[in-house]
């Protein structure tokens, strides 16, 4: 009997982040590690070797507008696959919008979330989600567009200007006016990352449009949603506000009351603030952004093996099967190699 040793060394280097992030392991896995960027400062990671990652990164979303008004749009949601080379890189997670009050506005975009290469370039930029608009306004422009107020049907389509340039999100939903009593006076839904943001409904009392759904992700091994949009605001005699995207965008205010705040780190819409005669309510703000990076970590492996020879037949014991079938090996043996003729790229043991 002779003993082999298998050695599997595929190591990753951990990016190191300035202000530090602690590596997270992914939730049921035993090779991915994440690390999550969400503080709405300039980040500087270092990468010490080429490393592929799964990356997600949400822009900053829109808040609502104030007065029977839309509900702000969410940031831009872009998730893919991309290899970063050894280097130096600037993650930056944009800001939510902030909200508005008392006077009848448009609510503010949220800020782009982006990472750059050491020659200040982009390699990723998810805009911001358009702010909500008020009365006769459309809503803002941004990653997902805001909805419209409550005075013109029209539409915003969502920004393109994103890296990778391209749509990462969808328009806002229309507003409604039909003449006569403040209840018919509502706003439409942000857009979300999942879906357009709902149009109010007009029949008889409006209610507000819903927030458009966000994106589930599995990035971290744990269900988040991300990119929602926020709810329109409608009259304190309206029928009902508008609700936020999928649990995490902002939901509208029905009166002069304050709507909700899209969700932290999710880059979701905040809520279109309603109104009560001449007194307005307050928006809800945008969400901030997020950045997420995923990559595998293999540790060194060293497993023993044992060759035993019994009536001309060789057999390996105690041989994990994973490892020998998913990943090179380097085998070490007292015995010398021996090489295959032909053929340089093969040698055997003879035992």
């Amino acid at each position: 009997k002779k003993q082999l040793s298998n050695i599997q060394n595929l190591n990753t280097i951990h990016p190191v982040a300035t202000p530090t992030i602690t590596p997270v392991a992914v939730t049921n896995s035993s090779t991915d590690y994440y690390q999550s960027f969400t503080n709405t400062t300039n980040y500087t990671v270092t990468f010490n070797q080429d490393v592929q990652c799964e990356v997600l990164i949400v822009g900053g979303g829109g808040s609502g507008g104030c007065r029977h008004a839309g509900g702000g749009g969410a940031g831009a949601y872009i998730n893919t696959t991309y290899t970063f080379s050894a280097g130096k890189y600037t993650f930056s997670v944009g800001t939510g919008g902030a909200a508005v009050g008392t006077t009848a506005i448009n609510g503010n975009n949220g800020v782009d979330s982006y990472i750059r290469n050491s020659n200040n370039t982009d390699i990723f930029r998810a805009k911001g989600g358009g702010g909500g608009a008020w009365y006769t306004d459309k809503g803002l422009a941004g990653g997902s567009s805001g909805g419209s107020g409550g005075n013109t049907t029209a539409v915003t389509n969502p920004l393109t200007s994103n890296v990778p340039f391209g749509t990462y999100g969808n328009r806002g939903g229309s507003g409604a006016y039909n003449p006569g009593a403040q209840s018919n006076w509502a706003g439409g839904g942000g857009g979300g990352a999942g879906s357009v943001g709902g149009n109010v409904i007009s029949v008889g009392a409006a209610t507000g449009g819903n927030g458009g759904d966000g994106i589930t992700s599995y990035i971290t091994g744990v269900v988040q949603v991300y990119a929602a949009g926020g709810g329109g605001g409608c009259a304190s005699d309206g029928t009902a506000a508008g609700t936020g995207g999928t649990g995490v965008g902002g939901n509208g205010s029905k009166g002069a009351t304050t709507a909700g705040n899209g969700t932290a780190n999710t880059g979701s819409g905040g809520g279109g603030a309603g109104f009560s005669g001449s007194t307005n309510g307050t928006s809800g703000s945008g969400g901030t952004g997020i950045i997420i990076i995923r990559y595998t970590v293999l540790q060194q492996q060293q497993i023993l093996h044992t060759i035993d020879k019994t009536n001309n037949m060789y057999q390996i014991l105690n041989s994990p099967t994973d490892y020998m079938y998913y990943y090179p090996i380097r085998i070490k043996s007292s015995v010398p190699t021996i090489p295959v003729i032909n053929n340089p790229n093969f040698s055997y043991i003879a035992f």
